[in-house]
């Protein structure tokens, strides 16, 4: 009794155990099966999806979700048994002597696999004392039907080996992203040059299964086939009959047949544990996990960065660039030879000009300047760029040449883009522009803030003006008092003016230049005050009190202006920065969202022209709050 009650327990154990492992192991061989295909090198995987039971449309992306860890793998793909770069199958068929009861019925029962799945890539391999291939694999119906119409010449031999060696020789030098090999035979390998631990070295090398079918017989052993099929991840049938091969064969085409390939890429790091879920439609999801490789064992070859920029479209533009560059420096040495300007410069350092040179040169200077500013009043403030560029460089003391400035900028612009256009892709050539528009808003920036001082600045300067003149000073000697009187940058230009007066330019011409340069409308207010004291004389201190007055009652309303827009401004500014905190917010938590802007064309028409839109809009804005006094 004592021993019924030790053995109770135990029994209602393995009770339990049995009813709950049995459901397991249906689920198991009945449902959704993953295995690794193929001889994807890291970061790219590859797996062979079999479906229980065949769908009523083949499979497409939209149908199968994958992730790892949690987030959607890229360039996910998935192809049918049909597919020339899916899944293929090599058939090898016994033909050593001993199959000469068998060999029909092991030719119709591959007639009968092939008719399951028509358009798979298959090939056809008859081996006994070496193998031949028959079909090399192919996804032509006619050639599959002409290569299994008739049986092939028997021999002595059965080197299933040297048979598993040239099906993976096929498969290797192939487009297939996986292969699998029907195997059939009715004895043990006998005779094969290669080893069957070699053998299997080579199929698990290129995750290649391997299905056998074996035909009983009173000798036949059947611990190599069984062997082959499980370190493989395949299955073994035995035939008990010749007649039984058909319905072996038909079933592994049915099963075959409802495989896919899965290809994607993978974000995992080197040496990460990393699991995967697989969710296909109306079916149920299947998980599992794999290490990722370490660094440099199973990464795949990346160019080094020299060599993506030489083969790169973008180095042309940049060769072309330099090229003209060298050819113009060349043209300009040996123009040079003839007269050597610098060496004029530099001597001209040590020559002190007469004044009436001095004051015949300044006077080409202020007509150029006095025409370009009719010039631009005619076209209403359209002046061209570069001539505006290099006035804005003046002004903001920047101590530079220009066109220099805009060379470099160019020039780096162009090492930018082809830069950009070989890391990130050809898209990205765009950025060639950045450094230009980068110092042309560095220079209009500052040139900006130097007039804006200068305009804050003149009506003290005035009220100095008009009190030099109450203590008797001439127009010409008030404006010199001004002049060292008056705080950067305004000292500067009025002692430009008082420059250019005492070399014989008229005052209020040198004030019209001045009020050009600094963009100021009220320093054209002085020089027609100027223009008018030269020519009819008059209480010029009363009358530059009175522009004064108009001048600061003229800030206080642009005052005004500044604070009844600046919500405009301010909003202007969220409809720029909202987009692109949104994207910046994006690139930091989920980088993976963006893809498609990168590198999907449609992507990258759709992020110029949020661009455009974003540009557009922050402009219509401002000026629609851009009121002129």
């Amino acid at each position: 009794m004592s021993l019924v009650r030790r053995l109770l327990p135990l029994a209602l154990i393995a009770a339990v155990a049995a009813v709950v492992a049995y459901p397991a192991a249906a689920a198991d061989s009945d449902g959704v099966q993953v295995v690794e295909a193929g001889s994807a090198l890291f970061p790219d995987r590859a797996y062979v999806l079999t479906l229980p039971a065949k769908p009523k449309a083949p499979l497409t992306t939209d149908d199968v979700k994958v992730t790892e860890n949690g987030k959607p793998v890229k360039n996910l793909s998935v192809l049918s048994s049909a597919s020339a770069q899916g899944i293929g199958t090599v058939l090898l068929i016994d033909a050593s002597n001993s199959m000469k009861g068998s060999i029909q019925s092991a030719m119709a029962a591959a007639r009968a696999f092939a008719a399951r799945n028509p358009g798979q890539p298959l090939s056809v391999v008859f081996f006994n004392s070496r193998p031949t291939v028959a079909l090399r694999l192919t996804t032509d119906s006619k050639q599959v039907k002409a290569v299994l119409a008739k049986p092939p010449k028997l021999a002595e031999g059965t080197h299933i080996n040297d048979a598993l060696v040239a099906a993976v020789a096929q498969v290797r030098g192939s487009a297939l992203g996986a292969a699998r090999i029907v195997l059939l035979s009715d004895g043990d390998d006998v005779g094969s040059a290669t080893s069957l631990d070699a053998a299997l070295q080579q199929l698990d090398a290129q995750k290649i299964r391997v299905f056998t079918v074996g035909i009983e017989s009173p000798d036949f052993q059947a611990d190599d086939l069984q062997k082959i099929a499980d370190d493989t991840g395949g299955s073994y049938a035995a035939a008990s009959s010749p007649e039984s091969l058909t319905k072996i064969y038909d079933e592994l085409g049915f099963q075959l047949g409802n495989e896919y390939l899965l290809r994607y890429r993978s974000g995992a790091q080197p040496d990460q544990n990393v699991d995967v879920d697989v969710a296909i439609k109306n079916v149920q999801p299947v998980s599992f996990s794999y290490t990722s490789p370490s660094t440099g064992t199973a990464a795949p070859y990346k160019p080094a960065f020299k060599d993506k920029l030489f083969k790169s479209w973008a180095l042309i533009p940049l060769v072309v660039l330099l090229v003209i560059a060298l050819a113009v420096f060349t043209v300009r040495a040996l123009w040079s030879l003839r007269s050597n300007k610098a060496l004029v410069a530099r001597l001209g350092e040590f020559v002190t000009l007469p004044a009436e040179e001095q004051a015949k040169e300044r006077r080409k200077e202020v007509d150029l300047l006095l025409a370009a500013a009719s010039e631009q009043k005619k076209r209403q403030k359209s002046f061209r760029w570069v001539e505006g560029f290099s006035e804005d460089v003046d002004v903001a003391q920047i101590e530079q040449d220009p066109r220099r400035m805009l060379l470099i900028a160019a020039g780096a612009g162009l090492v930018l883009g082809v830069l950009a256009a070989v890391l990130l892709g050809p898209f990205w050539f765009i950025l060639c522009v950045a450094p230009v528009l980068g110092v042309n808003f560095y220079v209009r920036g500052k040139a900006r803030k130097t007039r804006k001082d200068f305009g804050e600045q003149l009506p003290e300067n005035l009220d100095v003006l008009a009190s030099a003149l109450r203590a008797g000073h001439s127009l010409a000697n008030a404006m010199g008092v001004v002049a060292d009187e008056a705080p950067e940058p305004s000292k500067r230009e009025f002692r430009r003016v008082v420059t250019d007066e005492q070399l014989g330019i008229p005052l209020d011409e040198a004030l019209e230049v001045t009020a050009k340069r600094m963009q100021n409308s009220d320093v054209d207010q002085v020089a027609v005050l100027a223009l008018v004291q030269r020519e009819a004389g008059g209480n010029t201190a009363e009358v530059l009190d009175q522009v004064t007055k108009n001048i600061r009652a003229r800030m206080d309303v642009r005052r005004l202006v500044q604070v009844l827009t600046a919500q405009g401004k301010f909003s202007s500014v969220v409809v720029a920065m909202v987009p692109v905190g949104i994207f910046l917010f994006l690139l930091v938590v989920n980088p993976s969202h963006l893809d498609p802007l990168f590198h999907d064309p449609i992507g990258q028409i759709g992020l110029v022209g949020a661009v455009v839109m974003t540009i557009t809009g922050f402009y219509i804005i401002r000026r629609i709050i851009q009121i002129e006094l």
